[in-house]
C-alpha cells in the first residue's frame, strides 16, 4: 500500500466522508441518475417535462430516503470540518467565490454560443427533444450523433424542463465548482494542508482556459470533474487495509461518465489506471479482479446505449471510421515531439509580438532540426497552420501561460527536493500526469484548438503544484502567488470574447438573439431574415439543407420563438449514413413546406420525393425555398 497517500478512516460497515466527499458523491448520482433517466425515457420517447419532473422528484425521494436510512444505521456518516481560517486564507477563498459568481452570472444572462454549440451541442440537443428520445435521426452534421453525449444528455433536461437555454451553460459551471472541490480534496488526498488544498483551488479556478468554457456549453469542463472525481475515489478504494467498495462504484461511476462525456477521457484516464491497477495488484492481487469488474461493469452500463447507437449506424461503437480525422497517422519519435512542442507552445502566446514571433521562430528551428515539416499533414489538422497565438479571450484558443510556468516550476522543485522527490504518492501522480500528455500527443493530430482539450490536464496539475509550491516555498510567497493567480484571471472573466461581462458590446446591451452570432456576426442578418419569412408564411414543417459544419441551433430558437404552432425541423437529403434514417415512418412521413439550404446560392428550384420547392427568399449563404401548390390547387 503507498503510505504517502491520505485517506479517511473506513470500515467494511461504516463510511465516513467529509462535506466535501459527500457532495462528489451527491454530484455523481446525480451524473448517474441524469443518464438513465435520459436512456430509459428515450426508450418509450417520453423525454417531456411531465415525465422529467415525476423520475427527478422519485429519484430526489430515494436518495434522501437511503442517506437518512444510511446515517441512522451508521453505515454512512458525514463529518463537518470546522475551522477558523486566516486572513490570507479569507482573502483567497473570497476571490474564489467572486470568480465562480461572475462566471454564473455570465453563464445565466448569456446564451450558449461558440461555433460547436451552433454546429452540434446544442443541435443534438433540440433535434432529442423534439423526437422525446435520444435515438439518431438523419443529419448533414454528423458530430450530432455519433459524439460522446452526457454534457448534452444534462443540457437537454435543463432545457426541456425550463423551457428554453437560459441553464445550458449550467453543465459547465457546476462542473468548475465541482472541480475546485475536487482538487482541494486531491490536494488533501496527497498530503497537502489547508494551505496547499486552496492554492489548489485557487491554480484551478484562474485557468483562463477554464475561465471561458465555465460559461459555455463545451465538454471539457465536465470531462475534468468526472477525471477528478474518478481519480479522488480509485485511490483510497484499493489503497487501504481493505476494499471501499463504495468508493469503487463512485470511482467506476465517474469514469462511465468521463468517458459518456467525451473521447478525450480514454487517453487522460489510462495512465491512472494503470498506476492504481498496479497498487490493487500489489496490495491484493487474489482480489483484485473484483474492483476492476466494478469499475468496467458501471462503465458499460452507462455507455452502453451509445455504444449501441453507433454500432448498429456506423458498425463500430465509437462512430464512423472514416470520420476519424483526429489521430495520427505516423507515431514516430520525431512526430511525438513535434505534436508535444506544438500543443505547449499554445500556451506561450504573450500580449508581446516581437517575443511571439521569437517562440515561433525557436518552433521551427526545432522542426528544421527534427527534419520534419511543421504542419506535417499525418500529424496536423486538416489545413491547420502553426503559429504561436497571441493572448487570447476566446475559448477555443486561449492558453494557460502562468498556470504552465507554475507546472514547470514546481516539476523542477519536485526533482531538486530529496525530501519531496522521495514522495511515492507525488511521483506516481506526476508520472501519470505526464503520460496523459504524451499519450495526447502521440495519438492526438495538433490542431490550434487542442489548448481546449487540454483543461483537463491542468485541472489534474493543480493538486501536484500546490503540494510541492506549499512544500518547498514559504508561506508569504505562496499566498503572493495564489493572489497574483487571482488578479491575472480579471480579463478573462471580465472580457471573454464570446461573452463579455464588461464593455460594449457586452452580454448586457445585446439581446439574446444577436449574442447567438457574437462568433460570427455575419450570419445575423441572414438567419434572422429566413426565420421571420417562415414564420410570415405560416410554415411551420421545415427542412434542413446545410453542409457537415454548419450553424443549425440559432434557427431553432428563432423559428420557436413568438409562435404558438408546434414546429417540426429536420434535416432532408442527407448523404451520409444518417440518411438511411429517412425511410423509418417517423421521419418519412415528414413533408416540408419549406426548405432552408445553405448549398442551393446558384440553384432557383430543388426537385425532391416531396414536391417541387421553389427559392423565395435569399440572403447569402441562406436560401429558402417554398414547395409548389399541386397543380389545380391554390
Amino acid at each position: 500500500m503507498n503510505q504517502d497517500l491520505r485517506h479517511g478512516t473506513s470500515t467494511p460497515n461504516s463510511l465516513l466522508v467529509s462535506v466535501r466527499e459527500f457532495i462528489l458523491l451527491t454530484a455523481i448520482a446525480c451524473g448517474v441518475a441524469a443518464t438513465l433517466i435520459t436512456e430509459i425515457l428515450s426508450v418509450f420517447s417520453l423525454i417531456t417535462s411531465g415525465w422529467l419532473w415525476a423520475c427527478w422528484s422519485l429519484g430526489l425521494l430515494l436518495f434522501i430516503g437511503c442517506v437518512l436510512r444510511f446515517r441512522k444505521s451508521r453505515r454512512l456518516r458525514v463529518r463537518a470540518s470546522s475551522f477558523s481560517p486566516p486572513f490570507p486564507a479569507i482573502l483567497l477563498m473570497s476571490g474564489l467565490v467572486l470568480i465562480v459568481a461572475l462566471t454564473g452570472v455570465t453563464a445565466f444572462v448569456s446564451p450558449p454560443n461558440n461555433f460547436d454549440s451552433m454546429t452540434y451541442h446544442m443541435s443534438r440537443v433540440v433535434h432529442w427533444s423534439q423526437d422525446r428520445n435520444v435515438s439518431f435521426y438523419p443529419t448533414h452534421i454528423l458530430r450530432q450523433l455519433y459524439m460522446n453525449p452526457w454534457a448534452e444528455f444534462a443540457v437537454m433536461q435543463f432545457q426541456v424542463l425550463s423551457g428554453g437555454d437560459r441553464f445550458a451553460n449550467f453543465v459547465q459551471w457546476l462542473s468548475m465548482i465541482g472541480c475546485l472541490i475536487g482538487v482541494s480534496l486531491l490536494s488533501k488526498q496527497l498530503g497537502g494542508d489547508l494551505q496547499s488544498q486552496l492554492f489548489a483551488a485557487v491554480f484551478a479556478a484562474t485557468l483562463p482556459m477554464g475561465i471561458l468554457q465555465a460559461s459555455s456549453t463545451q465538454t471539457d469542463y465536465a470531462l475534468a470533474f468526472w477525471i477528478v472525481c474518478f481519480v479522488y475515489f480509485l485511490i483510497p478504494a484499493v489503497t487501504q487495509a481493505q476494499i471501499v467498495w463504495p468508493y469503487v462504484f463512485a470511482a467506476g461511476f465517474s469514469l462511465g461518465l468521463a468517458a459518456l462525456t467525451k473521447g478525450t477521457a480514454y487517453i487522460f484516464v489510462s495512465p491512472f489506471l494503470a498506476w492504481i491497477g498496479y497498487l490493487l495488484l500489489k496490495a491484493s492481487r487474489a482480489k483484485s479482479w473484483k474492483p476492476a469488474l466494478v469499475v468496467t461493469a458501471a462503465c458499460l452500463i452507462l455507455n452502453i446505449g451509445h455504444y449501441t447507437r453507433n454500432f448498429n449506424l456506423f458498425g463500430f461503437p465509437l462512430g464512423p471510421r472514416v470520420e476519424n480525422r483526429f489521430t495520427n497517422d505516423v507515431f514516430s519519435p520525431s512526430a511525438i515531439l513535434s505534436n508535444l512542442s506544438r500543443n505547449v507552445a499554445l500556451h506561450l502566446g504573450t500580449p508581446s509580438l516581437r517575443v511571439n514571433v521569437g517562440i515561433d521562430d525557436a518552433m521551427r528551428k526545432l522542426h528544421r532540426s527534427l527534419n520534419i515539416d511543421i504542419n506535417d499533414p499525418r500529424t496536423t489538422w486538416p489545413r491547420a497552420k502553426f503559429q504561436v497565438p497571441e493572448l487570447s479571450l476566446h475559448e477555443d484558443t486561449a492558453g494557460n501561460l502562468l498556470h504552465l510556468s507554475l507546472i514547470f516550476g514546481a516539476i523542477f522543485l519536485f526533482f531538486k527536493s530529496k525530501e519531496i522527490g522521495s514522495s511515492h504518492a507525488l511521483l506516481s501522480y506526476l508520472t501519470a500526469l505526464l503520460s496523459g500528455f504524451l499519450l495526447f500527443c502521440a495519438l492526438l493530430k495538433w490542431q490550434p484548438w487542442n489548448s481546449r482539450l487540454q483543461l483537463p490536464l491542468f485541472v489534474l496539475a493543480s493538486p501536484f503544484v500546490a503540494a510541492v509550491l506549499c512544500k518547498r516555498l514559504n508561506e508569504k510567497l505562496v499566498f503572493a502567488i495564489a493572489f497574483a493567480l487571482l488578479l491575472s484571471a480579471l480579463p478573462w472573466v471580465l472580457f471573454n470574447s464570446s461573452r463579455p461581462l464588461t464593455g460594449n458590446p457586452s452580454i448586457w446591451n445585446r439581446t439574446r438573439f444577436d449574442q447567438y452570432f457574437r462568433n460570427n456576426p455575419k450570419l445575423r442578418d441572414a438567419y434572422l431574415g429566413s426565420a421571420y419569412f417562415l414564420k410570415s408564411n405560416k410554415c411551420s414543417q421545415i427542412g434542413l439543407n446545410m453542409g457537415s459544419n454548419d450553424w443549425e441551433y440559432p434557427f431553432w430558437p428563432l423559428l420557436k420563438t413568438g409562435t404558438n404552432e408546434t414546429i417540426r425541423i429536420e434535416h432532408v437529403h442527407v448523404e451520409n449514413e444518417s440518411g438511411l434514417m429517412s425511410i423509418l415512418p417517423s421521419f418519412s412521413r415528414f413533408s416540408p413546406c419549406a426548405i432552408i439550404s445553405r448549398r442551393a446560392d446558384q440553384v432557383e428550384e430543388l426537385a425532391t420525393e416531396k414536391g417541387t420547392y421553389t427559392k423565395k427568399w435569399a440572403s447569402i449563404p441562406i436560401s429558402v425555398f417554398v414547395r409548389e401548390a399541386p397543380s389545380g390547387v391554390p
